[in-house]
């Protein structure tokens, strides 16, 4: 979509022929304000399950890419709508306003599903396989563009540019692909509320991840930071004499086991 957007007249005479000036200033400015928006509604949607969240991003990306087609096909001039403002309410904000909210549900899941004591290298391990995802699908678009035979430029043959299957790109990968993962919810994603973190908690134990605690010299089994093993200990600790003196008035710094006047007549 960028090089559609950006293209020049030579490449799509009746394209919207965008700088990059004004391209990079709306998508920067307008997705940061549609991000602003999408993380306010998320505030409001903490009470929703996880499914209707999914629900709501998927259905805000088929609007979004509505209006993409919209512009290639050219019906917005038919209209008497100016390029300018339908591309406002296509890729620019409503695609970052589904970003947010399809981001903090998901940041949210993948901190619930991370059991104690392994958060970090849980939430690792998703985040890797998220952007494993990203990935694929990036390699995926690629392989769909050049099966529909979609060129850009200097990226074609012989420096051509042909977009006239780029709306069926869109519709393949904003419309159905998206819509084809919603009966996936219900397999996939929990029917529980946002806000609800017993919920986690109930449907199986927490396991975890962390280094049994080293047994203490005394045989005490229990670990260090255990406050029953930290009362025994002292319970059993005798009290430290710094120094004491001896007749001749010298102090003797004492370190170690404590001298008493009953065990060593030289201390009084």
């Amino acid at each position: 979509l960028g090089y559609y957007y950006t293209a020049n007249r030579r490449c799509v005479p009746d394209g919207p022929g965008f700088s990059y000036g004004y391209y990079l200033a709306v998508t920067n400015i307008v997705g940061g304000v549609g991000g602003c928006l999408g993380s306010l509604m998320f505030q409001g949607m903490q009470s929703w399950s996880f499914r209707r969240a999914f629900w709501l991003t998927t259905i805000v990306q088929v609007a979004a890419s509505a209006f993409d087609v919209v512009i290639v096909e050219r019906w917005n001039l038919r209209l008497g709508i100016s390029d300018e403002a339908t591309f406002l309410f296509g890729d620019a904000a409503c695609q970052q306003i589904a970003q947010m909210l399809a981001l903090m549900p998901s940041a949210l899941l993948n901190s619930l599903l991370c059991p104690r004591g392994a958060e970090a290298t849980v939430y690792a391990i998703l985040a890797g396989f998220q952007n494993f995802g990203l990935a694929v699908a990036s390699v995926l678009g690629v392989w769909l563009t050049r099966w529909l035979d979609i060129r850009a430029g200097a990226a074609g043959a012989d420096g051509e540019c042909d977009f006239s299957q780029l709306s069926t790109a869109i519709v393949i990968a904003h419309v159905i692909l998206p819509l084809l993962c919603i009966p996936l919810t219900f397999v996939l994603i929990p029917n529980v509320k946002m806000n609800d973190e017993r919920a986690f908690e109930l449907v199986s134990p927490a396991p975890s991840f962390r280094s049994p605690a080293a047994s203490s010299a005394g045989g005490d089994s229990s670990p260090p930071s255990s406050p029953v093993s930290s009362a025994g200990r002292a319970e059993r600790a005798e009290p430290e004499v710094p120094y004491v003196l001896l007749e001749d008035g010298s102090p003797v710094v004492m370190t170690g086991l404590q001298r008493s006047a009953a065990s060593d007549p030289a201390i009084e």
